[in-house]
């Protein structure tokens, strides 16, 4: 994982009371995440990338996978620093 990837998995265990043993291909449906914590996820990634999620975007249905949602993150990133 790179370093983006890295902090935002480091993230999403802390902030979603997550295991350590998530990675990538882990599925949103083996992780039994839940909504609140998501959205808490998703405002912790924005102040500290600051970036902004679609509204669209901030839904846990959205990404299958942890990989997904980085994706989606990095691609965020890309953007604001084009």
């Amino acid at each position: 994982m790179n370093n983006i990837e890295q902090e935002i998995v480091k993230l999403m265990i802390e902030v979603g009371e997550l295991t350590d043993n998530i990675g990538l291909d882990t599925t949103f449906k083996e992780i039994e995440i839940e909504s609140l914590n998501f959205i808490t996820i998703i405002v912790e990634i924005e102040d500290n990338f600051g970036i902004e999620f679609d509204d669209e975007n901030m839904l846990i249905s959205n990404y299958k996978t942890v990989g997904d949602f980085v994706n989606y993150v990095e691609n965020i990133i890309k953007i604001k620093n084009w």
